[in-house]
């Protein structure tokens, strides 16, 4: 007995390695993607937790005001406001969230840009000058009229030798009266002067 064998052909086609290979590389190229992704996304919320949890007394609150104050409590930083207009150290303490009452002197007015340091039962101690670099950091505008040198070299787009020259400037004729007054010193042209009005008031 004699028996035929058939081959049965396939309508699918032999795999193409190169395809393939090209698809291989498609799913790793995802897969990469996709981890990054996600290591960007744990690191960004790790330092989110840092910033959120190393102090958790201190609050920075940029409100729509510009007058702004940081008050310490027994060398700690309880939190900045910026708030309307000059205030009473009660006032400014109610929005930081402390509570100062019967405490003496809660009624003093504190000038706009100031420190106030309390000890540990919330007696004042004194008013120190809130940094520039503390006004910019948060977003607010130092004001010209008062800035020291040190302020004006925390702003972007004043280094060092143009930070002294406008000393130099305030020192010789008195301070500005407006940040146009700035194109008296030499660096500063009107297109600089615009651009630090961001920083500058």
């Amino acid at each position: 007995m004699t028996i035929n064998f058939k081959k049965i052909s396939s309508d699918r086609a032999d795999p193409d390695p190169q395809s393939a290979t090209r698809g291989f590389k498609a799913w790793r190229g995802l897969a990469i993607i996709a981890a990054a992704f996600t290591l960007t996304s744990v690191i960004h919320l790790n330092i989110q937790g840092y910033h959120l949890f190393s102090n958790p007394t201190t609050s920075t609150r940029t409100d729509s005001g510009d007058c702004g104050y940081q008050m310490v409590v027994d060398g700690k930083v309880l939190g900045t406001v910026f708030l309307d207009e000059q205030t009473t150290i009660e006032k400014i303490s109610e929005a930081i969230g402390y509570n100062v009452e019967g405490k003496n002197q809660i009624e003093k007015v504190v000038p706009c840009g100031s420190v106030i340091i309390l000890d540990r039962d919330g007696r004042l101690l004194e008013v120190q000058r809130l940094a520039g670099a503390q006004i910019v950091a948060c977003g607010k505008r130092i004001e010209l009229k008062s800035a020291t040198g040190d302020d004006m070299r925390s702003v972007p787009g004043i280094g060092p030798g143009l930070a002294r020259r406008i000393e130099e400037y305030t020192t010789s004729f008195g301070p500005f009266e407006s940040v146009d007054d700035l194109i008296r010193v030499k660096g500063i042209g009107p297109r600089k002067a615009q651009e630090l009005r961001q920083y500058l008031k």
